[in-house]
């Protein structure tokens, strides 16, 4: 049964550029990925999309800003109300993702659950990671099991269930079935920023092969 929306949502609108760096952490061994968090440093408001985006290249292009260049992570694009508070939640009528450089990766073009619930499905063509590839979450390396439903026949999800379903390199190998992982949106997962070292790589190759072998045995391999 389809779900009603819980408000219309407005026609007015205003588009915020979040600006996200990354904070370097010190690294507990030098073989080790890179140890960091991600965080917003810089926040416009702007009437429409086009403002938005050429703000995006004005910070890339001022050498004389305070933003550094090579500690840039992405950008986010949010799409919000006017005249109605959202303090405290990632609630939005749309989200777009641009890289370091400025270009778009992905989008999400419709309302978020505070609205109602508008997710039908991501298109395969839609996906940015497949199945057995190492992807970047808040800063921690993954790695893609699952991709969100190509499309929902009989129900309307929200954009919660527009995620992956990865597996986290840090697992109990000896506990069968208990698996560490996480359902990152697809709007937030992104590209490993740094070369993965050797020692690293052999834990995503452990990983991947405990996975197929304890818990998916009549599946396919990555």
């Amino acid at each position: 049964m389809k779900k009603e929306p819980k408000t219309t949502p407005p026609a007015k609108t205003l588009f915020v550029l979040e600006t996200m760096e990354i904070k370097r952490k010190r690294r507990r061994h030098h073989e080790d990925y890179p140890n960091f968090t991600i965080e917003k440093i810089a926040t416009s408001y702007h009437e429409n999309l086009h403002d938005a985006e050429a703000e995006i290249f004005d910070i890339l292009n001022n050498t004389d800003n305070y933003v550094n260049l090579n500690d840039i992570y992405c950008f986010y694009v949010q799409e919000l109300p006017y005249n109605l508070s959202l303090y405290g939640t990632d609630q939005s009528l749309s989200t777009r993702v641009y890289d370091s450089s400025g270009k778009k990766v992905d989008e999400r073009l419709y309302p978020t659950s505070f609205y109602g619930s508008f997710f039908k499905g991501r298109p395969k063509t839609k996906l940015r990671f497949q199945k057995g590839e190492v992807a970047e979450y808040r800063g921690e390396l993954v790695i893609i099991a699952a991709g969100p439903v190509e499309h929902h026949a009989n129900r309307i999800l929200d954009d919660s269930d527009d995620c992956y379903y990865a597996l986290c390199l840090d697992q109990e190998f000896d506990k069968k079935g208990d698996i560490n992982h996480c359902h990152p949106e697809c709007i937030y997962v992104m590209p490993p920023r740094f070369p993965i070292p050797p020692k690293t790589q052999a834990q995503i190759e452990k990983v991947k092969q405990w996975y197929f072998n304890h818990i998916l045995q009549n599946f396919e391999r990555f």
